[in-house]
């Protein structure tokens, strides 16, 4: 992993701070999962992924999960029906840890850990686009982020997809930088193992492709082409297994036609016991349940557009403003059933903790506001833009804001960086340098 040049002294003491961080990252994150991991049956998406990486692990194959259950009930396939909501990347994560450890969600939890680290680690680098002292502020940030250290706990894909995503940015701004085969080829792969991971990325493809195109000072059209093919290459592995096991082409998971359909009914949650919901997909295996879901939203979105609008607006404030503190025992609950049962302790903590998450939010936006013009902030701005508006228009659920939050840790550090007495003059356009090439001497320079 490249983290600067260490041709000066003051170079060198940032590498060491920068190493520093990423230790602290993980004596927090091993600190919290040696104190607190919730089981995985008081979270349903944990319980799935469990059941699946632990099929994987022990040869079953990928069955179970999200497949062996509707929301009418067990699935007409029965519990090894192929799984079909889930993309394949943590889940044979999660199975190869597995086969090491065996069936300990524990040692998932502990990998996770490093896991995290590493991407504190990530943000470093992606941070040293805008220099270092903006680097080191984001993997502060990043390191100490509650939201961050609580998901390291959880069997679910925000830690490992927030790692892969930074990683994919990084790539994506280092074969900018670079424009060579084995650059573009790199960050193709990064990026189809950020599809398979979640699938809202498959949007991101595109996008990352025409920035390469624009940002690539030589063979542009080479490197645009190159990580284009590489990523649908690296998805099209698991596409083509779909076609095998369901005999048609679902690209990742057949999960879109209930995320649609939830949305379309405003509810920020799942109501099982819906009487609609129930004459909709009575008798259906997981695949039938998404495609009548599916339907059912288009028709929905077209009978009165409006609505659908509205609730794509109500989820706007849903996505952004969160405490993070869903999984978190004796704080998940809402702050008006603390309030009414006079628990204001934990309105306190779940208090300060929502202002925590909105102030770094604050200050990212004014990094944005400070950098955008800047080439390389866009290709931390189109993810960010990206995963938002998707979950605007499907499903808004606060943890889903997660994997995003490193991206936007970068702009906080650049908003940090600028207010310390140092740095309050320097110009945000003379440190827009990478880490392999001037990143470190133009922050070191303008520092000075």
């Amino acid at each position: 992993m490249e983290i600067g040049r260490s041709g000066s002294r003051r170079t060198l003491r940032g590498d060491r701070l920068a190493w520093a961080i990423v230790a602290l990252a993980l004596v927090l994150r091993v600190a919290f999962v040696a104190a607190y991991s919730r089981p995985n049956s008081r979270c349903e998406d944990c319980k799935f992924y469990d059941e699946v990486g632990w099929n994987v692990a022990s040869g079953r194959g990928f069955v179970g999960g999200f497949a062996s259950e509707t929301f009418a009930g067990p699935s007409p396939l029965g519990a090894n029906a192929p799984e079909a909501g889930m993309g394949p990347v943590y889940p044979l994560f999660v199975a190869a840890i597995f086969r090491i450890a065996g069936h300990s969600p524990s040692a998932v939890h502990l990998a996770q850990a490093f896991v995290g680290a590493a991407t504190v680690l990530v943000i470093f680098n992606v941070g040293l686009a805008f220099g270092r002292r903006p680097a080191l502020a984001a993997a502060l940030i990043t390191a100490m982020t509650p939201a961050l250290i609580q998901y390291t706990g959880l069997m679910l894909t925000e830690t490992l997809f927030a790692f892969v995503l930074a990683l994919t940015v990084w790539l994506m701004i280092r074969a900018a930088h670079r424009g060579g085969l084995a650059s573009a080829v790199a960050a193709g792969v990064s990026m189809g193992v950020c599809v398979l991971l979640r699938s809202e990325c498959l949007v991101i493809v595109p996008l990352f492709a025409i920035l390469l195109w624009r940002r690539v000072p030589a063979r542009r059209v080479q490197a645009a082409v190159t990580m284009t093919a590489i990523a649908c290459a690296t998805v099209s592995i698991w596409t083509i297994r779909n076609i095998r096991v369901f005999h048609e082409p679902i690209v990742v998971s057949a999960a879109g036609g209930e995320i649609l359909w939830i949305a379309t009914q405003g509810w920020s949650e799942w109501r099982f016991d819906d009487p609609e919901l129930h004459h909709l997909i009575g008798g259906q295996d997981y695949v039938g349940q998404n495609h009548i879901l599916g339907r059912a939203a288009i028709q929905n979105i077209r009978q009165d557009p409006m609505r659908y609008l509205r609730y794509c607006l109500r989820r706007i404030p849903e996505f952004w403003i969160s405490s993070h503190t869903s999984y978190i025992d004796r704080l998940d609950e809402r702050f008006s059933a603390y309030t009414q049962r006079g628990e204001y302790g934990r309105v306190i903590v779940k208090s300060l903790l929502l202002t925590v998450n909105l102030a770094v939010l604050g200050l990212a936006v004014a990094g944005i506001v400070d950098r955008w013009r800047i080439p390389d902030a866009w290709f931390l701005l189109t993810p960010i833009l990206t995963i938002a508006v998707v979950h605007v228009f499907l499903y808004a659920s606060p943890r889903y804001q997660v994997p995003i939050l490193p991206l936007l840790f970068v702009f906080a550090g650049v908003t940090l960086s600028r207010q310390s007495p140092s740095s309050r003059s320097r110009s945000p356009r003379n440190t827009a340098a990478f880490a392999g090439d001037r990143a470190a001497d133009a922050a070191s320079g303008s520092a000075g």
